[in-house]
């Protein structure tokens, strides 16, 4: 099958010719006779003195063969012996001869003849086979040795005969080769059937492919037989098992319908909007809105009202005031139920600026209410007991202008970037765009990280600084971040702050300082760094002494580091220089 397939669905596939077979020379059935006189001396039967003496000296052959080369002697001379030639020399070397030996060699000469050009013929058959267009599956190994055995036996058979037309009297045997040309004739018969089983699919390549197909099927249902019967009866066993597990899950879904339709009964008796009430009641006194409060409708359960600190239904609230309330309903409408049945289903919540017209402590109770619901989102915390693995708040959407809102409920989150994303809405010609906020992560442990689009001025200088490359433009940034952090924030004096930083922490700054042949660059760099911070009070300063100790850049961002380490400021440092980390 596997050479049916290969056969039947080879682009290459094509016919290819057949091998000749060798048969029986049929010229050399005529020489019966020939082949006999191999196998017995050849001898003269004439009786002249001359012919006696050749048959006593058994110099029969060598009289020929000296005849054969010297027919004609110069001057009358023997050719051996130099003596005078007899004149009649040449009727008494025939007389040697009678006509019988001389027909007997002319029948061994023509043999001779015809065993060779039928040999050659044969041979020339067998080496033309190789020269046609070979089948690929043919191995003609075996073939090319047989065909040289039998040109060394038809070489070796050609040299008797032609040993025996010299030596008439010898006696020679021919090596037979039947046996080889009959194995040689055996190997050709068996590529035959290679060939024209390859030829015979070629011809009819459709039908041939057919069958193939039909042949591998077979072939797998044979093989598969015990299987498909076991599946067989396992599928009719199971189908049995399903039908009942059918009937099983349609009884336990009725009885769960009814039970659904006994809580949704039950919980209209239960469900409370008293501790919704009391949770925003909380909520607005920690606010500062004291001017109102949020009571249950009398005669309508479940129903709220605004009522003044004198009982009258609050009127004429202010946009803030309503936005706040209406936020606080929202916020606790996401944590309960949306109906009577006190079902709480998984939600996916969007909060679109919801701190208009609201003073900063509104704004920030809302924010620190938002961060809640993120860390809901986050960890899927159920908002009962707060333990985790619920999923209560599957997805949340936040968009706002108001960049104060957006820092408080953004805080610590721009470093989630599995689970937090980020995006920038922008409007050019009336057509809004939204933008990724995100880039390639600046450590190894991620290939993207998020950005927040929102910086302060501080946070932009420290941005500033990572990026800058150059020696001018690095000293300006860090001489404004060590103004604003250590002057401004710190309360640090100038030059109680180069004396904390050069006097104490010396060592830090130049290695074995006791040597004069100490290296001091740093400790330069860092005296100019803090030389601006010291001259404020003189009301000027030219920064010329920045660009005459830097080295390079890099040099300053080294120094610029180790003077908050100096300071003990180090986990700002690294706070300030790993910004996807912090809140900026």
């Amino acid at each position: 099958m596997e050479d049916l397939y290969s056969t039947a669905n080879s682009d290459g596939g094509r016919s290819y010719p057949k091998f000749r077979l060798i048969g029986e020379p049929s010229k050399l059935a005529e020489f019966s006779n020939a082949f006999a006189l191999l196998g017995q001396p050849i001898t003269s039967s004439s009786d002249t003195e001359f012919a006696r003496f050749v048959k006593a000296m058994n110099a029969a052959s060598w009289v020929t063969q000296g005849h054969e080369h010297y027919p004609n002697t110069p001057d009358g001379k023997c050719p051996y012996c130099q003596q005078p030639l007899p004149s009649d020399i040449e009727e008494k070397i025939a007389s040697c001869f009678d006509e019988q030996y001389q027909a007997d060699l002319a029948s061994l000469n023509q043999l001779l003849s015809v065993y060779t050009e039928e040999m050659n013929a044969n041979i020339a058959v067998l080496d033309n086979n190789l020269q046609m267009d070979l089948y690929s599956k043919i191995d003609t190994e075996a073939y090319k040795t047989k065909v040289e055995l039998l040109k060394r036996i038809v070489e070796g058979n050609i040299k008797k005969i032609s040993e025996k037309i010299k030596e008439p009297s010898s006696v020679v045997t021919l090596d037979g080769i039947q046996t080889i040309r009959n194995e040689i004739n055996v190997l050709i018969a068996e590529f035959n059937n290679l060939i024209e089983a390859n030829n015979a699919i070629i011809a009819d390549r459709p039908t041939k492919q057919k069958a193939c197909t039909d042949e591998v099927w077979e072939l797998i249902a044979f093989t598969l037989a015990s299987e498909v019967s076991d599946y067989n009866a396992r599928n009719v066993a199971l189908s049995g098992e399903i039908t009942r597990f059918e009937g099983e899950i349609t009884t336990a879904k009725d009885a769960s319908d009814k039970l659904a339709d006994d809580i949704t009964e039950l919980s209209r008796h239960t469900v409370s909007t008293q501790p919704t009430i009391k949770g925003v009641n909380n909520t607005l006194r920690d606010a500062g809105f004291q001017g109102f409060t949020l009571h249950e409708k009398d005669g309508h359960p479940n129903v709220y009202e605004v009522r003044r600190q004198n009982g009258d239904i609050a009127e004429n609230l202010s946009e803030g005031e309503l936005n706040f309330i209406a936020f606080l309903y929202f916020y606790h409408l996401v944590r309960g139920s949306l109906d009577d049945s006190g079902v709480r289903k998984d939600r996916i919540v969007v909060i679109d600026d919801p701190v208009s017209s609201m003073d900063s402590g509104s704004l920030f109770i809302i924010s620190a209410l938002v961060r809640d619901m993120i860390q809901v989102c986050r960890h899927y915390i159920h908002p009962e007991d707060g333990s985790v693995g619920g999923e209560f708040i599957r997805q949340i959407f936040v968009l706002t202008h108001n960049t104060y809102f957006f820092k408080e409920i953004s805080y610590n989150q721009v470093r989630y970037y599995d689970s937090v994303s980020f995006f920038l809405i922008s409007k050019t010609n009336n057509i809004s765009a939204v933008i990724e906020c995100t880039r390639p992560a600046q450590n190894e442990t991620a290939e993207r990280e998020n950005y927040t689009p929102v910086q302060n001025s501080y946070a932009a200088l420290w941005s500033e600084f990572r990026e800058v490359s150059t020696v001018i433009p690095t000293l300006s940034v860090i001489r404004r971040i060590l103004e604003y952090y250590c002057i401004q924030l710190c309360g640090y004096d100038g030059n109680e702050l180069r004396d904390t930083v050069l006097k104490e922490n010396l060592p830090r700054l130049v290695d074995n300082p006791e040597d004069e042949k100490a290296d001091r660059s740093r400790y330069h760099l860092a005296d100019s760094m803090l030389a601006y911070l010291s001259t404020q009070s003189l009301g000027y300063n030219d920064g010329m002494h920045f660009v005459e100790i830097a080295g390079d850049a890099q040099q300053c961002k080294d120094v610029f580091k180790l003077l908050f380490e100096c300071l003990g400021q180090d986990q700002h440092y690294r706070k300030m220089m790993d910004e996807e980390r912090c809140c900026t």
